[in-house]
């Protein structure tokens, strides 16, 4: 009971921290960087042929500006997650502190986070490990919002 509250709370953060982005790419400067994005695809890897070295001339100021555009979105993006991640971490704190709850009985063993306790003959789990393995399972939700689309 105790690691579902705690897990729902690890993930009602992901979803803050979701649609915080999601309002991010609503911003006219996220917009510019999918535009870059597309232009920047069009420019060979390797110029091969006089063309391509010409097309690589001609798009060099948009490669440089999407770079420098994609440095300061991935800044914004480590600022609102270390943001959003260190309220959650106060509030899960608090949270344990205030039930006094530092271990859980779990039906089931996971491998280096649970311990077998022979006196009560169950499996505990540090409350900790329950938000690592909370926080890993909403990554996909924040990996699929920081795709770029072409």
């Amino acid at each position: 009971m105790w690691a579902l509250i705690l897990t729902l709370i690890v993930i009602a953060f992901a979803f803050v921290y979701t649609a915080v982005f999601r309002l991010v790419k609503k911003t006219r400067f996220y917009k510019g960087i999918e535009q870059l994005y597309v232009r920047v695809q069009k420019i060979p890897d390797k110029p091969r042929t006089k063309g391509d070295v010409r097309r690589l001339k001609k798009h060099k100021h948009y490669l440089k500006s999407f770079k420098r555009r994609m440095l300061s979105l991935m800044f914004l993006n480590f600022a609102v997650f270390i943001a959003i991640y260190s309220v959650m971490l106060y509030v899960f704190y608090n949270v344990i502190n205030a039930l006094s709850i530092y271990t859980l009985k779990s039906p089931i063993s996971i491998p280096f986070l649970s311990i077998y306790d022979p006196e009560s003959g169950v499996i505990v789990i540090h409350v900790y490990s329950i938000l690592i393995l909370a926080l890993a399972a909403t990554s996909y939700l924040i990996s699929r919002e920081l795709r770029l689309h072409s």
